[in-house]
């Protein structure tokens, strides 16, 4: 992972063989990140996205193995009890054009994963919803 910093923005380059998640929590632990919002486009091999099922207060996951653009990664940082929390949503599509997405859980880089990540000035924490079981924005 390579990345630069600017003012309110870090603009972050994910290689070849890297995963998304703990990258990305890496560097929100390096560089201290309160909070900020997530958006990205790239290449992934292995895929790992989960739906939540708010009733059942539980996610069901599937993995996908094999080529794949992400047309679009979306979400955000923030802190949960003062360590970095990801969340984020993902679309990809594979070789016949058949798109999918989900909560992202795992993505192993197979070209390259270009991101953007917008700080904002204020922390966010996030709060257990005792109702749906989520972690919530904590405003």
């Amino acid at each position: 992972m390579k990345y630069i910093v600017e003012e309110n923005k870090i603009i972050v380059r994910i290689d070849r063989g890297e995963e998304v998640v703990s990258s990305l929590l890496m560097l929100a632990k390096k560089e201290n990140i309160k909070a900020g919002f997530i958006s990205a486009i790239g290449a992934a091999d292995l895929i790992e996205v989960g739906l939540y099922e708010v009733e059942k207060q539980r996610y069901q996951s599937k993995e996908f193995i094999g080529d794949f653009e992400i047309v679009s990664c979306l979400g955000n940082l923030s802190r949960k009890e003062g360590e970095p929390y990801l969340h984020l949503h993902l679309s990809f599509s594979d070789k016949d054009f058949h798109t999918y997405g989900g909560h992202l859980n795992k993505c192993r880089i197979s070209g390259t994963f270009e991101c953007v990540i917008d700080l904002t000035k204020n922390s966010i924490e996030r709060t257990k919803d005792l109702e749906t079981g989520l972690n919530i924005f904590k405003i």
